[in-house]
């Protein structure tokens, strides 16, 4: 909302079937998310510790999905600039990198000021 333009989500608010244990880094699922207003919107996936260089960090919002290559300096990836329209989705976020796929602790959606 134009109060709120950051929304965090978290791993304890995921939905579906792999969800095994919260800490555990294999656990993975969805969100259900309501976008307000069509805009660009950044989106951060961040977990716990440094992700490895060249993991790559994937977001998935509806039909639309883009990825990032992580640095391996820090313990989040953002994918800028990406333009959401109003609506309802299910959101997915995930890493792959060698050591499998591995979910994010948490997912910030922040809109951008217009």
């Amino acid at each position: 909302s134009a109060h709120e333009p950051l929304s965090i989500l978290t791993r304890q608010d995921l939905s579906g079937t792999n969800m095994g244990a919260w800490l555990s880094d294999k656990a993975t699922g969805y969100w259900n998310i309501t976008i307000a207003r069509d805009g660009f919107y950044n989106l951060r996936s961040i977990h716990t510790g440094i992700i490895p260089k060249g993991t790559r960090s994937l977001v998935r919002v509806g039909h639309v999905q883009r990825s990032a290559l992580a640095k391996g300096d820090a313990n989040a990836v953002t994918i800028p600039k990406v333009w959401l329209k109003k609506g309802d989705y299910i959101v997915e976020s995930w890493f792959e990198g060698q050591g499998g796929v591995t979910g994010p602790y948490y997912l910030e959606i922040e809109r951008l000021a217009r």
